[in-house]
């Protein structure tokens, strides 16, 4: 969070580094945030109905199943991948990794002409 004068001058700032095509100022309003997390879980302790039932309440997937892990993967907002990491540790968590932030702009940014350059 910032004042529109510092924002304009980070963006400037931003628009001169090596490899950015182009830089925007977006509102919080302005854009769709999320989050991926992907957890690796134990086998040995996944063979209860409320393993499955976390999973669906927290609509994560399973991405895959091998001898010694199992992988889940879950989008949302920060607070929601912290909280099936915590409904998951009963289970056995062996890794867990998050993409951190990412957005996308609720409105036309004309990138076409961007991408073109």
């Amino acid at each position: 969070n910032t004042t529109e004068s510092q924002a304009v001058k980070l963006r400037k700032q931003i628009d001169k580094l090596i490899g950015v095509i182009k830089a925007f100022i977006l509102r919080e309003e302005d854009v769709v945030m999320q989050e991926i997390a992907l957890y690796k879980l134990t086998t040995d302790k996944l063979a209860s109905d409320s393993f499955e039932r976390i999973i669906r309440e927290n609509n994560a997937r399973v991405l895959s199943i091998t001898m010694d892990y199992v992988m889940v993967e879950k989008t949302g907002h920060p607070g929601e991948t912290i909280d099936l990491f915590h409904k998951l540790e009963p289970f056995g968590v062996q890794g867990f990794s998050r993409s951190g932030t990412i957005a996308i702009s609720k409105k036309p940014l004309m990138l076409k002409s961007y991408l073109s350059m």
